[in-house]
């Protein structure tokens, strides 16, 4: 971008000067559409700090969206914001902030680094890889599988950060276009991620504000992953077909016994059994706390929280050497900072009094159908999760869906809805889900390329419209054996 030169003294000169530069237009029509949303609410009689809350909260959006680097400088002035206007209060934001959720992952991120750094993963990837004996099309499935997978048992950001590193060594190997393999087991990792509550932090959120188990995951959740997962494979080999092709004349007479030394050759094969066993309690602790609960006779969801301490002080004995670096470089402390500026901000909509006025107006402009309410529900926080980030988008409709319990309407399954739409609706655009954004800021500094919007839409657009639909089917068909 070139110098603009704009003599500041001049009338009007700053307007000269933003209308210069893209930034500056994009800031200019971000703070009208703010002052616009907050005269229409004012218009239609909302109370001062309704009006104030609504208006901070859609400018820290807007702001994230068009400087999405700064996120956490702007989530910061944005809770500041809130507390300084008295939109918000210290001790609502503490409680807004879900410090269980923030401890759960804190400690689920200590474990899989100890399971990352030994190479456990490594292991399952280039071992189930090998069975696929690189024949091109059953890699492309054996990847999304895993991909799926490893975002359901763990993590979508742990889950891309490994399938990343082998897809990169191998697009190297064969000499290939990454972006085909990038896209595919993007999509797979954000579908995946739904199958459990270990997979995304929308699935974490939502598991601990609705009391929902590891159980009620692998029956209303894992189904439809599956399903939704196949179909996707189904879409990608058809849309990647080229891609595929170009890899099987390239594959011809190259033996990739040196790609499978290389994996084998990061794993720690004293460590790797030690770290099966570890992952192996973990799931299955996390699987039956419900159960241990109420054995115990413990708080609801505590067990996910002995779990996660009780395993990461293991791996803090297993390598002490190690503490440190797990601590301070493998937990993602601006993210989590990030969570719960957001948590906290979308917090304050229900301080003020909105979300209950939104599920008001919901369920009035529904007229009281409960299908419609629930369809209408599914769609929006597809679309919205699409193209704003599915985090957010989430934890701003929580409070909403609690306020929808208050007109006899039953919200569990609204809670799927959520999760559906949170998960599938990531897949939309580049942006929408933390997988997308890790993986392509790899992308672009390994190779240094990166996606249009245009393209990911090409199969964004069908893959989102197909799954939700699949989620909203699978929930409605479910309906009638609620209790």
């Amino acid at each position: 971008m070139g110098v603009v030169n704009v003599k500041l003294t001049d009338t009007f000169s700053w307007v000269k000067y933003l209308y210069a530069t893209r930034t500056g237009l994009n800031l200019t029509l971000s703070v009208l559409v703010c002052i616009a949303f907050g005269v229409i609410m004012h218009f239609f009689g909302f109370n001062f700090s309704q009006v104030l809350a609504s208006v901070i909260f859609l400018g820290t959006v807007l702001a994230t969206l068009l400087f999405w680097r700064y996120r956490l400088i702007i989530a910061t002035l944005g809770v500041a914001l809130f507390l300084a206007t008295k939109t918000l209060d210290v001790k609502h934001m503490l409680e807004f902030m879900h410090f269980d959720v923030i401890l759960f992952l804190i400690g689920m991120m200590i474990i899989v680094a100890y399971l990352r750094e030994v190479g456990f993963f490594s292991w399952i990837a280039i071992s189930l890889l090998k069975l696929t004996k690189w024949e091109p099309m059953l890699l492309m499935i054996a990847l999304m599988f895993l991909s799926a997978i490893f975002a359901a048992l763990v993590d979508e950001v742990t889950s891309i950060l490994i399938i990343m590193t082998i897809i990169f060594e191998m697009c190297k190997f064969f000499q290939l276009n990454p972006i085909p393999y990038v896209i595919s087991t993007v999509l797979a990792t954000n579908i995946g991620s739904s199958a459990t509550l270990l997979g995304n932090p929308v699935g974490i959120l939502i598991a601990f504000e609705a009391g929902l188990t590891f159980w009620d995951f692998i029956r209303w959740a894992t189904p439809t992953a599956i399903l939704c997962i196949m179909i996707t494979i189904f879409i990608c080999l058809h849309f990647f077909k080229s891609d595929i092709k170009e890899f099987y004349e390239k594959i011809k007479g190259t033996p990739p016994s040196e790609l499978e030394e290389k994996y084998f050759s990061t794993i720690n094969k004293k460590k790797l059994k030690i770290s099966a066993l570890l992952f192996m309690s973990v799931i299955s602790l996390i699987a039956l706390h419900s159960t241990i609960e109420m054995l115990l006779n413990l708080e609801k969801n505590a067990m996910l929280l002995i779990t996660s301490f009780l395993f990461a002080g293991i791996v803090f004995l297993l390598s002490p050497e190690e503490i440190a670096e797990y601590t301070e470089r493998h937990v993602e402390w601006r993210t989590l900072l990030f969570f719960m500026l957001l948590f906290a901000k979308a917090g304050a909509l229900s301080y003020v009094g909105l979300t209950k006025i939104f599920a008001e107006g919901l369920y009035s402009i529904v007229g009281g159908d409960y299908l419609l309410l629930l369809i209408v529900t599914l769609y929006t926080s597809a679309l919205l999760s699409g193209f704003i980030d599915n985090v957010p988008v989430i934890a701003t409709l929580i409070p909403v869906i609690k306020n929808i319990s208050e007109y006899g309407i039953n919200p569990y399954p609204f809670w799927w809805a959520l999760l559906y739409a949170g998960t599938y609706g990531g897949n939309l655009t580049m942006v929408a889900s933390t997988a997308n954004i890790v993986s392509l800021g790899m992308l672009d500094k390994e190779f240094h390329k990166s996606i249009s919007l245009s393209y990911w839409l090409k199969i964004g657009v069908p893959i989102v419209l197909i799954t939700v639909t699949v989620g909203g089917l699978w929930l409605l068909s479910n309906i009638i054996l609620l209790p």
